[in-house]
């Protein structure tokens, strides 16, 4: 259930680089570095919102919240398909940031308070292998969604103006369609969030008798998990953050997300700068994705049986830097080509290390 919701949440985060390709921009007139911004938008209320969001989250049954959460940035995405200029794109993503701050946390948190130390990092390679699914279907999706053009009669925005009155012919461009289908798909995910989504284990009775429960409580705690009745507060939160080992995870993280997002939004541009088409450069997308989450999932599940985190992530750095260095400053396309394949693999196999290591 968390990783449908991560997959929609990850589709409906770098949708708008698969939008890109289809004259988004052109379309809603965006100038020099607007598109940037609006990337760039999105993550400003993430940073403000995520420890409030989970500080809020331990009080409350974590699928009402989540759920809640995911339709009201599906509603958010499904709007942004009728933006028609630069501004009003970049105020969706700032909404988009709000709703979306909550996700990643809440998932991480409730898959904290369901497994041992040792089954972490497997559970979270496979949350994590929603980026690449949501990175194969944004890809698929951008190319057969953006062949939608006209469909419908739409294809852009135009005031037209009668002898009576002025009226406002909304049309869509093909991109539009890209934030239509994937909003309502993540406003469906939403409603089977709601009814499937597990509660935390001490406040959980569908699936437990009472011994069952207390047994596995007591599992927790010897593993030293946090008390049944612990919620996050601010004391809490400000030891967390004078933890030293809490700031040597997160300047891990800044150096997988970095890399990681730069993939996500910016893998469909990249591709098409090879001189491939917009066609093209969608669906090859696709199978690098698909390849990395292969990849996140075998090691996550190898760290999880050795017990050791930090060869595997100074591993997985070092391919990362290696693909990097091959997309950068070789000419041949397939070997630039081969290099994302590298940076992909390498970054998101260190992304579920990181975090469960932290």
């Amino acid at each position: 259930m968390l990783m449908m919701l991560y997959t929609v949440t990850f589709l409906d985060r770098v949708n708008i680089g698969n939008a890109r390709l289809w004259n988004l921009e052109k379309d809603l007139h965006m100038k020099g570095f607007e598109y940037n911004i609006a990337t760039l938008v999105f993550y400003i209320p993430m940073v403000l919102f995520e420890i409030p969001s989970n500080m809020l989250l331990s009080r409350l049954v974590p699928r009402y919240y989540i759920s809640g959460l995911a339709m009201a940035w599906g509603l958010t995405i499904t709007f942004t398909g009728f933006a028609k200029n630069g501004p009003t794109l970049i105020a969706s993503r700032v909404l988009l940031g709000v709703f979306e701050a909550g996700m990643l946390p809440a998932c991480l948190f409730l898959i904290g308070t369901w497994y041992r130390r040792h089954a972490m990092v497997t559970r979270v390679a496979w949350l994590f292998v929603s980026n690449d699914i949501a990175g194969i279907s944004s890809g698929l999706l951008g190319a057969g969604l953006g062949s939608l053009n006209g469909t419908g009669g739409y294809s852009g925005y135009v005031l037209a103006r009668s002898s009576d009155a002025i009226h406002l012919l909304t049309f869509l461009n093909r991109w539009c369609w890209i934030f239509f289908v994937e909003g309502a798909m993540t406003c469906v995910v939403a409603i089977i969030a709601f009814f499937l989504l597990p509660a935390f284990p001490e406040q959980e009775t569908r699936i437990f008798t009472p011994a069952e429960k207390e047994q596995y409580l007591r599992l927790l705690r010897e593993d030293d998990r946090r008390g049944a009745d612990e919620k996050i507060g601010f004391k809490g939160t400000l030891k967390a953050m004078l933890d030293w080992k809490v700031f040597c995870t997160a300047w891990l993280y800044l150096a997988v997300t970095v890399a990681a997002y730069a993939i996500s939004l910016f893998l469909p541009t990249i591709l098409k700068d090879f001189g491939w088409s917009s066609m093209k450069s969608n669906l090859l997308s696709a199978p690098v994705r698909a390849v990395s989450g292969v990849i996140s999932v075998s090691f996550g599940i190898w760290s999880d049986k050795a017990r050791r985190r930090g060869p595997f992530v100074v591993g997985g750095f070092t391919v990362a830097i290696i693909g990097n260095f091959l997309v950068c400053f070789v000419e041949s396309k397939a070997v630039r080509y081969f290099g994302v394949y590298l940076a992909a693999c390498g970054t998101y196999l260190c992304q579920a290390l990181v975090i469960a290591w932290g």
